[in-house]
């Protein structure tokens, strides 16, 4: 009996080591990204901070150490990125569509956006959501209920 339990634990302290000895990223899971998503995230984020992979229907949620999240879809096109609160980097967002936001809310950092079907959807630190169509035109601002 005491041999069968101290092989269940030693079992699974190799398992919950496994996990921290080796990131996420390296999971079958990041295998099953498609080559955009993997492409984006090694352009504009750092994968040494990538702490966990969730697949779901063929959608994909990268999560990483600082807080955002990355949503892609079944392409591999990021469809959301959150800062949860904290500004998230911007060099990937269309030049065009940053001026607008910059232009129009110059002393706020964007912490959310979200691609819909033909805007973007930028949440800003000052509780102000900028609607921006994929030109850079400005179509609204709007304070969340």
């Amino acid at each position: 009996m005491n041999r069968k339990f101290t092989a269940l634990i030693i079992l699974i302290l190799f398992t919950f080591s496994y996990k921290v000895l080796f990131p996420y990223y390296n999971d079958s899971t990041a295998d099953n990204l498609p080559e955009q998503s993997i492409n984006f995230i090694k352009d504009y984020f750092d994968t040494n901070n990538i702490t966990r992979i969730e697949e779901l229907n063929e959608f994909y949620k990268v999560f990483f150490n600082n807080g955002i999240i990355i949503y892609f879809d079944s392409n591999g096109l990021w469809q959301e990125i959150d800062g949860h609160s904290n500004p998230i980097p911007t060099s990937f967002i269309n030049k065009n569509v940053l001026n607008t936001i910059k232009n129009t809310n110059p002393n706020a950092n964007i912490i959310k956006i979200k691609r819909r079907w033909n805007m973007y959807v930028v949440s800003l630190d000052n509780y102000i959501n900028v609607f921006v169509d994929f030109a850079g035109m400005l179509i609204g601002q709007k304070v969340p209920d």
